[in-house]
């Protein structure tokens, strides 16, 4: 019992740690944390990329670190995280940056949901007949799951017990006016960028929040955005405690990759 309990307080600690590298350290590399958002066994997942031989059976005092680590996310930091439509100041500025990426090029949205920051980017578009490109596979992110605290059952297809919020984003859509410049593309980035030859003059993400997702939504798009064109992420927090890292890290990932000038942050909205 005393050998579990210096167990239980040693990795309360320890997550302590990596709540706290996030504040001090280079966020990209530090966001593994993000991964105890992920059940038990994705989290092991991780862990045996870097020692295959690890296992919960063959190292059980792991097992019960990893255990305290996702309790630890449960109790404290989820509670607090945030995820959220923008915010009227955070939309218009996707607006205002659109209205001037689209008269030389397309935009695209990665992360529709039900559709209200597609119709500020939407309405930009069709002032300077351009088209925008909203991608989304409908299905939610993680917190908009069965059980997540941003579940909205009336977007659930209760016949397949899933999400699906496309039958709401087209209502929008064709409330706003806005069907004949609004190109839904029901996927994910990787099946849609798989053949995308189209440049663009903006992507805006705002997808999922886990570090694989966040990532991949970056490196499949990133190399169709035109040189003059407009990076625009959403969900940026500082602070773990406040919300995802994931959106953060590529935000960081990307200024320091010197391809991206930096035009500015408005609340959460990175541009």
């Amino acid at each position: 019992l005393w050998w579990t309990f210096v167990q239980a307080a040693g990795s309360l600690v320890g997550v302590g740690m990596f709540v706290k590298a996030y504040q001090m350290a280079e966020v990209s590399r530090v966001s593994v944390f993000e991964y105890v958002i992920l059940p038990a066994s994705a989290l092991w997942g991780f862990i045996r990329r870097y020692q295959p031989n690890l296992s919960p059976e063959t190292h059980p005092r792991l097992d019960l670190l990893v255990k305290h680590a996702l309790r630890y996310f449960d109790d404290f930091v989820k509670p607090k995280k945030q995820y959220r439509p923008p915010t009227e100041d955070e939309a218009q500025a996707l607006y205002q940056q659109a209205l001037w990426a689209s008269k030389v090029g397309p935009v695209l949205e990665i992360g529709s949901y039900c559709g209200k920051s597609t119709i500020y980017l939407g309405l930009a578009c069709r002032c300077t007949n351009s088209t925008l490109y909203a991608l989304d596979h409908h299905r939610g992110s993680e917190e908009h799951q069965r059980g997540e605290f941003f579940h909205d059952p009336e977007l659930s297809d209760t016949d397949a017990g899933i999400m699906d919020t496309f039958r709401e984003f087209r209502r929008n859509i064709r409330r706003a006016g806005l069907d004949e410049v609004v190109v839904p593309i029901v996927a994910g980035s990787e099946v849609a960028a798989r053949h995308w030859g189209t440049p663009l003059s903006m992507v805006f993400i705002d997808g999922g929040h886990s570090l694989d997702a966040a990532l991949n939504d970056y490196r499949c798009w990133m190399p169709h955005l035109i040189r003059t064109g407009v990076l625009a992420i959403h969900d940026l927090f500082d602070d773990a405690h406040a919300g995802g890292q994931a959106p953060y890290a590529i935000y960081r990932m990307a200024l320091a990759s010197g391809l991206f000038e930096d035009l500015g942050q408005v609340n959460s909205l990175g541009l």
